[in-house]
């Protein structure tokens, strides 16, 4: 099976998990990262999940947020957490990305935050998204998750919000870990002591999380035969991680900090990498279909996190029709044994906010979109075997009746 996102750990990694244990990393990740995110104050935290929670619970804010409806849905979760309503604006049919036409639209008096989401990789906009902030007194908030690395206008994401918070766990691979970035020193202090409250992060759950990943970087058949043994006594040895408003936020430690301290400075040559095999996919892809793929925000760098294309065809029946042929593609989670995210307005947990329903174009491509495994550890001959198998369902060849 050509997985949708291969971990790329090797040695070092290794001993940075193991020396994770006995040194304090915390401080060094840090202060690495504030050369990356140009924000003075930068808090190393479980998950971008957990960054997010900080950033609602520190700012104190009662109203709504202005959110994309085309993203997983951990990253609604936290404005739920925060008894905050979110308030879901359209997508850019072309980018995926919220739309900052409806952004202007969609601001009233009781809007008080805007959470950018630059999906699968794609930065937004953060043009005339900024200037709405800044004209309305709105918080911007930039959720980073999937797109560590990525840049506007020659800007990384990330600086361009009051708050970002990034993920260590899409494009770079440890146990776990996030950060999140301001400028404001009083509620750098607020996020810090609101984390100190947190249960410390399990240690099941990370070396379940480092085995896992480094079995998936080493895939072959003694490999796959642990990785399968793994799943099956999964359930014994983590939490419960499966409910999806499950809050689980985890104070990190050193070792989560020092694979991530040495994954961070390797990303430049791992981004290199996944965009060098997104563009022979693309280019692979296209020889063989017609096929609607993600267009690049103009003046952009996409690193990729995710490859998504876009068929006619129900992406249910797509991805499981790929999966026949050993191509693990999914839809908007990455989650074990599951492929496809219920779209928000028949979700029960967002399906009463009003706003979705005109949310047109998100109604329109949400069941239609599909993300195609893309690493940075990937060969040619597994590209063509994706470009491929995507060509004969789309094409009909040996793919959907």
């Amino acid at each position: 099976m050509i997985t949708v996102n291969r971990p790329d750990l090797d040695k070092e990694d290794a001993i940075a998990f193991i020396k994770g244990h006995f040194n304090k990393y915390i401080p060094s990740l840090e202060k690495e990262f504030s050369i990356y995110s140009n924000m003075k104050y930068n808090i190393f935290t479980s998950s971008c999940r957990s960054a997010l929670y900080l950033a609602y619970t520190s700012l104190k804010l009662e109203g709504e947020v202005i959110v994309s409806p085309l993203t997983c849905s951990t990253a609604i979760l936290p404005i739920l957490w925060c008894n905050l309503k979110p308030y879901f604006v359209d997508i850019d049919p072309y980018t995926y990305n919220i739309d900052p036409e409806e952004i202007n639209k969609a601001i009233t008096n009781n809007t008080r935050a805007i959470q950018v989401i630059h999906l699968a990789g794609n930065p937004c906009d953060m043009k005339p998204i900024k200037e709405l902030a800044e004209d309305h007194n709105l918080v911007l908030i930039e959720d980073c998750a999937q797109s560590l690395g990525a840049e506007y206008n020659g800007e990384k994401v990330g600086s361009f919000g009051d708050i970002s918070c990034f993920s260590f766990t899409k494009n770079l691979y440890g146990t776990g870990g996030g950060i999140i970035a301001t400028n404001n020193q009083n509620l750098a202090l607020k996020i810090k002591a609101i984390q100190q409250n947190f249960c410390s992060f399990p240690k099941s759950l990370r070396y379940y999380r480092f085995i896992r990943n480094f079995i998936e970087t080493n895939r072959g058949y003694i490999f796959d035969l642990l990785y399968n043994m793994l799943f099956c006594v999964r359930n014994r040895i983590v939490l419960d991680d499966k409910k999806e408003d499950s809050m689980l936020l985890y104070k990190p430690s050193n070792v989560e900090a020092s694979i991530c301290l040495m994954q961070i400075k390797k990303l430049s040559d791992l981004l290199e990498k996944r965009i060098k095999n997104a563009s022979l996919l693309t280019k692979e892809i296209k020889k063989r279909c017609d096929i609607k793929t993600q267009k690049i925000t103009k003046n952009s760098k996409h690193v990729f996190t995710k490859y998504m294309i876009e068929t006619k065809k129900e992406c249910t029946n797509v991805i499981r029709k790929l999966q026949e042929k050993g191509i693990d593609a999914k839809h908007l989670e990455y989650k074990q044994g599951s492929f496809y995210q219920e779209r928000f307005d028949r979700n029960l947990l967002f399906s009463h906010f009003d706003s979705i329903k005109n949310c047109e174009n998100y109604l329109e491509i949400h069941d239609h979109v599909v993300s195609l495994p893309i690493s940075s550890n990937m060969i040619e001959k597994e590209i063509i075997t994706i470009a491929k198998g995507v060509g004969d369902i789309i094409e009909n060849k040996r793919g959907l009746k």
